[in-house]
């Protein structure tokens, strides 16, 4: 029988996600009172979390994770996914054509916030605790890790206790008070919040919410203590108003801050010619009016890896804790002849006389838009999250030796051959090099549990990167 896009499921099986090439999504959802949670008996005294598997939607997009617990597991009450609580990535080759696929197998926590006593069939709310207010309910899980994780999630819940390095939008009750924020601030602006709060995305490294209101839609940004989206977005909206829009409202301390909705997102590999020629044109006058206020932007928060600087501290990464509990022995072995190597390639890097600028790091499939007619050509850019203080060629990932060459004119390059050259070095051999930095200071900033093991994961694979 061939396999539907999307089931229900109650019954947790790495076997299953591995031979269907599916991912597995189950919810540990709490009522709106953090004293139930929705469940499906599996036996005396003994529970299961309700999920569904599907072949395309993982655990990271939030949108389809909540239309699947709609349509799928039949929940019908409004709720809000908090966190992972439990994740594990499966890589299997596919018969077909020998290639690699990648499942996920996660369990997210939810939370209703409409008080709702209808269930989907065959699930029960079911209290965390007895009457007596001792023990908490069981709910077994193929993975004994998960099952622990589980656990820990309901402990936590009935004693209220919030890890310290919890991100504010992972907790219960956030979403109502910052409801109660977003209507206030609107309101002193003439604008009326229509309806709920909408997850776009929520994870350990960013929340967004669409915010309806009675004239356009406006979106709420979070950000984490490792980047700071409004406090840049504040600087450069001033610096380069059009190169970057203002946000409707913007505080920097709590790292939030909310913009209007200016219509359609594209990347550069959406742009046509002309559009990415004047796209490279817009990020060389971005990287010179960064590199004026840089020590406004990193006063913010925003992280700096300048190529002196990674250069100095390789042998900090490659000898740290975090790292070495992620690799192979082997692996572990060939650090010291990469080291070598990165040495070579940050020094030619560092000779390369380049300020050290704001850099983007995340323009080719998103995080533009395109200016309207009466604005002229171009784009503004938006979504500062994964961006750093470093070398601007960090920005520069074209294979294209012809947009290269408007991006030298536009920075005074001469030398485009020698540019051209650094430039793929930089591309295929440092660029992993400075996400396994930034993803080892997420490890080190993220919550026990799944967003440290998640921050672990990628920072393993980008040093295996630079291995390969």
């Amino acid at each position: 029988m061939a396999l539907r896009s999307e089931q229900p499921i109650y019954e947790s099986s790495r076997a299953r996600c591995e031979r269907d090439l599916v991912n597995e999504v189950q919810l540990l959802t709490f009522d709106v009172t953090q004293q139930y949670v929705l469940l499906v008996a599996n036996g005396p005294d003994e529970w299961r979390l309700p999920g569904f598997i599907s072949s395309d939607v993982g655990d990271s997009s939030i949108v389809k994770v909540r239309s699947a617990a709609k349509t799928v597991i039949g929940i019908e009450f409004p709720l809000i996914i908090l966190r992972h609580c439990y994740s594990e990535e499966l890589s299997v080759e596919r018969e077909s054509d020998g290639l690699s696929a990648s499942m996920v197998r996660a369990i997210l926590v939810a939370q209703c916030h409409e008080k709702s006593q209808r269930v989907p069939s065959g699930c029960s709310w079911v209290a965390i605790t007895n009457d007596h207010r001792a023990g908490v309910v069981h709910v077994s899980h193929s993975e004994k890790g998960a099952e622990q994780a589980i656990r820990r999630e309901l402990e936590q819940t009935i004693a209220n206790v919030s890890p310290p390095r919890r991100v504010p939008w992972a907790s219960m009750g956030w979403y109502p008070e910052t409801l109660r924020k977003v209507r206030e601030i609107l309101h002193g602006h003439n604008l009326h919040v229509m309806g709920e709060l909408v997850q776009i995305r929520a994870s350990s490294r960013g929340a967004v919410l669409r915010i309806k209101t009675n004239e356009s839609d406006y979106y709420l940004k979070c950000s984490t203590s490792t980047s700071n989206d409004a406090g840049v977005t504040s600087i450069m909206s001033r610096v380069a108003p059009d190169l970057v829009a203002k946000p409707l409202f913007a505080d920097v301390e709590r790292r939030q801050m909310i913009l209007v909705d200016h219509g359609d997102e594209t990347g550069f590999c959406g742009l046509d010619g002309e559009g990415r020629k004047q796209f490279v044109r817009d990020l060389a006058r971005l990287h010179r009016a960064s590199a004026k206020v840089l020590p406004d932007l990193l006063k913010a928060g925003l992280p700096s890896y300048s190529p002196l600087w990674m250069r100095e501290n390789l042998n900090s990464l490659f000898q740290c804790k975090e790292l070495l509990s992620v690799l192979e022995t082997e692996q572990i072995q060939k650090l010291s002849s990469l080291k070598v190597k990165l040495q070579n390639d940050l020094t030619e890097l560092v000779d390369w006389e380049m300020p050290i600028c704001l850099v983007h790091n995340d323009t080719s499939d998103g995080n533009l838009i395109r200016k309207n007619a009466d604005e002229g050509p171009g784009v503004r850019f938006f979504d500062f999250d994964s961006s750093f203080a470093g070398h601007p060629l960090f920005d520069v990932d074209w294979c294209s030796r012809e947009t290269l060459e408007v991006y030298a004119q536009e920075m005074d390059i001469a030398d485009i051959d020698g540019l051209f050259r650094l430039n793929r070095k930089v591309f295929f051999n440092l660029a992993p090099l400075v996400q396994a930095y930034r993803y080892l200071d997420m490890a080190r900033e993220a919550e026990d549990g799944a967003p440290r093991e998640d921050a672990l994961h990628w920072l393993g694979r980008s040093v295996r990167t630079l291995l390969w």
